[in-house]
């Protein structure tokens, strides 16, 4: 049996119990390893909910990197990652998977995410897997839209809704943003193609 908690985008949480398996996945982009996927089968939450202290902090941070990241507030988001972070992203212009790694790289992602005016809005955070040992730093979230200069130029001028989920990581003591894990890694390069 699986018991996790979940946040909506507009603030509101909840918990749910299932006896299904949650694997960060959805059918079509089952073998993506470092992002997550919509699992078309998870449980609806019901209104209760139930999170550590650890955990409230941990959705606090990532909001925060957020909002400073469609800001365009750059030192303000890069204050909130590990030194080690490791990003990857959809590259929509070439309809491929790209990766970063370390402050450095990362830095330079993010001037280009600011200059495109890209965009996230979240629609949910959940902790599909909360086995202390496996996914106790892990959330997932999922977005309601995505909007930039470049998919307005790829005639997608509404923006996307992303067909992946990003994979979360955070540091165990300092609460900073490990991992962001926004394209599929290691999985099928085409859900990058806007549209489909």
């Amino acid at each position: 049996m699986y018991s996790g908690s979940s946040v909506d985008g507009g603030g509101r949480t909840g918990t749910h119990t299932s006896h299904a398996v949650y694997r960060f996945e959805k059918r079509r982009c089952s073998h993506a390893k470092s992002s997550t996927c919509l699992d078309s089968t998870a449980s609806q939450p019901n209104n209760i909910f139930s999170l550590t202290a650890e955990q409230a902090q941990e959705v606090a941070v990532f909001m925060e990197f957020i909002r400073a990241y469609n800001a365009g507030q750059l030192q303000t988001a890069l204050a909130l990652l590990a030194e080690d972070v490791g990003v990857s992203d959809c590259d929509y212009q070439n309809s491929k998977v790209i990766t970063f790694q370390g402050k450095s790289q990362v830095t330079e992602w993010l001037q280009q995410r600011v200059s495109d005016h890209d965009q996230l809005e979240v629609s949910r955070i959940e902790n599909e897997n909360p086995d202390p040992s496996s996914g106790r730093h892990v959330i997932g979230v999922t977005y309601s839209r995505r909007t930039s200069m470049t998919l307005a130029k790829l005639e997608f001028s509404d923006g996307i809704t992303p067909t992946l989920a990003s994979k979360v990581i955070f540091t165990s003591e300092s609460t900073l943003i490990q991992s962001f894990a926004n394209g599929p890694y290691g999985g099928d390069p085409s859900v990058c193609r806007p549209g489909t």
